[in-house]
């Protein structure tokens, strides 16, 4: 049975990818805290201006240790499952953003911020993209051999013994 490979460069582009996202974005907000704080404050969501000062230190750890994670090979798998979970968070609250019409400024900080909220979903969907294909084991192809074929090659391997 043939085996898809997905090839190691391809994986490792994804990982660097991931790993440049989350330190960037991770120490932009720990640069620029008090904006960040601030800004988060002006999101709608409930209890947002008592969370904001706890969720300035979480967010950024928290992808900090995504990237520790990333980067050694034994924590790789988990490393991507927190980026994925991660990532979809950060795309449920840009969607959440797009439908609510509200015209609020972005939490990102550096470069991120002068991204639209679909130029976020956008590029959030591509790197939730490309954690799936550094996840993606690589599976046996099925084999293409014809029915028939198999039964023939089968009998005749019996014929043998």
């Amino acid at each position: 049975m043939k085996t898809l490979k997905l090839h190691p460069l391809i994986v490792d582009i994804a990982l660097g990818l991931l790993m440049l996202l989350f330190s960037y974005t991770a120490m932009s907000k720990l640069l620029e805290q008090e904006m960040f704080i601030f800004q988060m404050k002006l999101s709608p969501f409930p209890m947002m201006d008592k969370l904001a000062p706890l969720l300035a230190w979480f967010l950024p750890i928290s992808e900090l240790l995504i990237v520790c994670f990333l980067f050694f090979k034994k924590s790789r798998k988990l490393g991507l499952i927190l980026s994925i979970a991660l990532l979809s968070v950060f795309e449920l609250y840009i969607l959440w953003m797009l439908f609510s019409g509200l015209h609020l400024p972005c939490t990102c900080g550096g470069l991120m911020a002068r991204l639209s909220w679909k130029g976020h979903l956008t590029f959030n969907a591509m790197f939730i993209l490309l954690s799936f294909l550094a996840l993606r084991p690589d599976r046996p192809r099925p084999n293409p051999v014809h029915p028939f074929q198999r039964i023939f090659n089968a009998s005749r391997s019996e014929n043998r013994l």
